[in-house]
């Protein structure tokens, strides 16, 4: 049976309409005569065994009309488009997008190709991280990020652009990863051939992995593949594809479930429906195992070497063929995922509107509960429709208070119309936009008016695809009921369609004295029944907003690619002499700014001069990143605040273009970071130098640092009695207090010694307030650990003397017990002492831990007054990193133009009447003030590691030191 024409494809649902009933009349008629003929008050014809021979007789022929019913629904060896594969070596993975293109990586070359829906390359990802690695297979992350697996180093990585290198290494070391792929929560799962497991884990937007789990048990695991269930498929080399819950439990294998024999199971891929598409390297043929009935072999003839499948949403199969490097696209459905059972059926899905049950996987039971949405990321499920009596079915609006009754229908085919709101108004021309056949959507950029020659329009639509690297075309005609009515106009536009050869042609007519607008489609060729869409936007707010956080190749994201792309067509207004006249949302003069202009041409020569001195900076602080410099350079706050505002002066001089949205955004945060900050300082540093601020500071400055060191001195002299009545080791007790008594008569000594020169060196470093307030924070900062230099000292050596005697106790506790530190192995193992070791072990420990009361009370009094010296300082630096990081220009952005940071798209549905099509207005969500914390947050540069609770008290317990300004790196004692 063919099926090249609309009437076989119909002759074949009309087929499968009868299976499904026949299935359901066999299965009904058993469960209703079984109890009449087996029933002693009945006929009492049947025994057990006939009943169970009845059933077998019946399951089987259920069987075999789904058999009857997949061969009707699947293709065979239908082979659509071969793909060659540049530089490739042998294609050995495919991975398939939403919008029709797919990745696919070779088995000897560094590339990863991305290849658009026309068949021709778009994108090459380099494979290059501190080398050239060889990618064994791709899939795509949550944050629709480009993830593969390197066998060669036993890595899996996942593409960033903004990071370098651009491949960042996920995870740890894997034996020999193999399979990659995504399961329905966003788990990455990986093969592991060497361990025969499979591993499960989460990857936040730092990288960072969350959640490991995994199975063992497998045979040469090569390939692995999510199931719509949550579960997933794992394929093994020479062996079986076996079938795992989301659990992570073993709930089958395909050999055992369908008696099938495999050669080499290589790619595997499973689609919405739960199909398995099995590729057997060793058979060379693609085997398709539905979820009932038996398999079928859709592609037997053809393949060299199968190594990769994929399937896509519209009922298309791609096959990486590395014998002959190249890609090959299969049709193997009759139409893309269509489930023509009348109790169960679901409607056609197409590339445009559905209605779908509350499962999301096709087939599923239409119940009680209907959700209207789109097939993309980003279009909302506001509305529910539930299921009413007859053909009535009632539609509540869950954001409104208003309820209205519509028709309830299968929609078989569905049209989005994206229309800018500007271009209502305009009188009769050309729909001039671009169509998106993956979505089976158009959107109309611009509307070209008369007199034109349809030469230059072509030539012009040619240069724009050529300037922005998109297919741009005449969709179809608009006529305005406003214009005056001319039935030669009318005849003219109707014939244009013959002129510009665009399939499917609109035509969109407003009508007279209506809100509603006649749309209408021409050219669709196969008949079908189209439901028109009328989607509205704004396209000022479309082309200056960025979209964040929807999937990259969305329905969405292609249309605000699409307006954003094409700032060329909206910069030519109806007023140009020019060879066309448009109108679009700068149709009556293009917009601009004197003043942005002239600032963008006075910061040539003022970037130039920055970027001058910055080069002269960048030489002297060379020369004083040398040693001895350098050690005091990385221990001060304020040279490390200076070297952070350095990186900000050369990010924001550089006289290169943003390449992305993000660049844009950390240079305009940063410079509006700067800007305040400067202005803060200049702020504080007026307020200092009026009123002789300076000289109050530096008088009250001695007395309070005098008070610290009498307050010091009281405090030992209270140690060195009876503190709190502890009965302290009087020798040592007196040691330690005169020890510590005469540092601080040293540092006495030092603050009058520095005191006549107090007020002339607070005064110079006021004037370093002009540089940044974070500048002037950190100087404080600095002073604070000066003025406390002391209160350090005090707490470093009763820190040491500390950790020496806990250790010391430690190890001499080990030797009561015959034990002992294994400095190679790093461990604890057994030893025998002689009698005088253990004596004299006896002896110190006793010692020890006797005076271990009187040492600990000096460290735990020291350690108080050092944690509140970094409390202070620490509050100073969460300023100074609030200050530095802070997306100022992105908080204000989402405060005064909300929809340039968009986090999505909301529709609300206008005015409708029966027998319309349908009307919606498209409007921006704005992304939240958190989200905008969180995307454009400045990096704080140098960051130090942050020790947790339970270590940092464990330092605290034995002694360790605690440096809040040094990285793990300096930590040498």
């Amino acid at each position: 049976m063919t099926d090249q024409s609309l009437v076989c494809c119909c002759q074949k649902e009309n087929l499968l309409r009868a299976v499904r009933s026949l299935q359901v009349a066999s299965q009904t008629t058993l469960q209703r005569a079984v109890p009449l003929l087996s029933s002693q008050d009945g006929l009492g014809l049947l025994g057990p065994s006939q009943i169970h021979n009845l059933s077998e007789k019946s399951s089987q022929f259920c069987r075999d009309l789904e058999d009857v019913g997949n061969l009707l629904l699947f293709r065979q060896d239908e082979i659509t488009q071969k793909i060659l594969i540049p530089s490739c070596g042998g294609s050995s993975s495919v991975h398939w997008c939403s919008d029709s293109s797919f990745y696919v990586c070779g088995a000897n070359g560094p590339y990863i190709h991305l290849i658009a829906s026309n068949g021709k390359p778009a994108q090459v990802l380099h494979c290059f991280d501190e080398g050239i690695f060889l990618p064994d297979c791709i899939t795509m992350t949550r944050h629709c990020s480009v993830a593969t697996t390197d066998l060669a180093e036993g890595l899996v990585r996942i593409y960033n652009p903004n990071s370098q290198p651009s491949w960042v290494k996920v995870g740890g070391k894997f034996m020999s990863p193999r399979g990659i792929s995504l399961d329905s929560t966003g788990r990455i799962l990986v093969a592991e051939y060497g361990s025969g497991t499979v591993q499960g884990f989460h990857v936040d937007r730092a990288f960072r992995v969350q959640g490991v789990r995994q199975v063992s048990g497998l045979r040469g695991p090569v390939c692995v593949c999510s199931t719509p269930d949550g579960g997933f498929a794992v394929s093994e080399e020479c062996g079986d594809v076996k079938i795992f819950s989301s659990n992570f439990k073993l709930t089958g294998s395909l050999s055992k479930t369908y008696q099938h024999t495999f050669g080499n199971p290589a790619g595997i891929c499973c689609d919405p429906e739960g199909n398995i598409l099995v590729a057997d390297e060793q058979k060379k043929n693609v085997t398709l195992f539905p979820p009932n009935g038996s398999p079928i072999c859709v592609v037997s003839k053809g393949l060299a070497k199968p190594a990769g499948v994929a399937c896509s949403h519209f009922g298309f199969l791609y096959v990486a063929d590395s014998g002959d490097n190249c890609v090959k696209m299969y049709r193997y459905r009759v139409r893309p995922y269509y489930n023509p059972t009348s109790p169960r059926g679901t409607g056609e899905v197409t590339e445009g509107l559905m209605w779908k049950g509350s499962s999301t996987r096709p087939g599923s039971t239409l119940n009680r509960r209907w959700h209207w949405s789109y097939l993309t990321a980003g279009w909302p499920s506001d509305r529910t429709v539930r299921q009413g009596s007859g053909s009535q079915a009632r539609e509540e609006v869950k954001r409104g208070r208003w309820r209205k009754r519509v028709h309830f229908s299968i929609i078989t085919m569905a049209v989005k119309i994206f229309f800018p709101t500007c271009c209502s108004a305009a009188e009769n021309g050309l729909l001039i936009g671009r169509w998106m056949e993956e979505h089976q959507s158009a959107v109309v950029l611009a509307i070209l008016h008369f007199p034109f020659i349809p030469g230059n329009v072509k030539r012009y639509l040619g240069h724009l695809e050529q300037v922005t690297g998109q297919s741009l075309s005449v969709l179809g005609t608009w006529s305005n009921s406003k214009a005056e009515k001319n039935e030669q106009m009318e005849n003219f536009l109707g014939d244009l369609s013959s002129i510009f050869a665009h399939r499917p042609w609109l035509r969109m007519a407003r009508e007279a004295s209506s809100k509603f607008w006649d749309c209408r489609i021409e050219g669709q060729g196969d008949g079908a029944d189209v439901e028109m869409v009328l989607v509205y936007y704004d396209q000022r707010k479309l082309m200056l907003s960025e979209l964040h956080n929807v999937a990259e190749h969305s329905e969405i994201t292609t249309v605000f690619d699409t307006v954003a792309r094409n700032r060329t067509l909206f910069a030519r207004d109806k007023y140009d002499e020019g060879p066309v006249k448009l109108t679009h949302w700068q149709s009556e003069g293009v917009e601009a700014s004197i003043i942005v202009e002239l600032c963008k041409q006075a910061s040539v020569p003022a970037c130039a001069f920055l970027s001058f001195l910055l080069s002269l900076i960048t030489y002297v602080t060379r020369v004083l990143g040398g040693k001895p410099l350098s050690f005091l350079w990385n221990k001060l706050s304020v040279c490390e605040q200076l070297g952070k505002r350095l990186d900000s002066l050369r990010l924001i001089s550089s006289s290169k273009t943003a390449q992305d949205h993000n660049l844009f955004m950390r240079k305009a945060n940063t410079f509006v970071s700067l800007l305040l900050d400067v202005v803060l300082g200049v702020v504080l540093m007026s307020w200092l130098y009026r009123g002789n601020h300076i000289g109050q500071l530096a008088d009250a400055l001695i007395p309070v640092a005098d008070h610290v060191a009498l307050e010091l001195q009281g405090l030992l002299q209270w140690l060195m009695g009876a503190p709190a009545g502890l009965k302290m080791n009087r020798a040592l007790d007196e040691v330690l207090g005169r020890f510590f008594m005469y540092h601080i008569h040293l540092w006495i000594s030092y603050i009058r010694l520095m005191s006549p020169f107090i007020e002339v060196i607070l005064w110079y470093i006021g004037l370093s307030a002009c540089l940044g307030l974070s500048v002037a924070l950190s100087i404080l900062s600095d002073i604070i650990a000066l003025l406390t230099f002391h209160i350090y000292c005090f707490y470093v050596y009763g820190a040491r003397l500390y950790c020496l005697k806990v250790h010391g106790l430690a190890s001499l506790w080990r030797l009561f017990r015959g034990k002992k530190w294994n400095v190679l192995r790093q461990r604890v193992d057994s030893c025998s002492y002689d009698l005088d070791q253990l004596f004299l072990g006896t002896l110190l420990f006793t010692i020890l831990l006797f005076l271990l009361p009187t040492t600990a009370l000096y460290y735990l009094v020291f350690t108080l007054l050092r944690l509140l010296v970094v409390l202070v300082q620490g509050v100073i630096q969460m300023i100074i990193n609030l200050l530095n990081s802070l997306p100022l220009y992105a908080l204000v952005l989402r405060l005064c133009r909300s929809y340039r940071l968009a986090a999505g798209v909301k529709f609300r549905m206008l005015l409708q009447e029966e027998g319309k099509s349908l009307r919606l207005l498209m409007q921006i969500n704005p992304l939240p003030y958190g989200n905008v914390l969180q995307q454009y947050k400045i990096p704080a540069g140098k960051f130090y590691p942050k020790d947790s609770w339970g270590s940092l008290c464990k330092k605290l317990f034995i002694g360790e030191l605690i440096y809040p300004w040094r990285q793990e790196r300096d930590k040498q004692d």
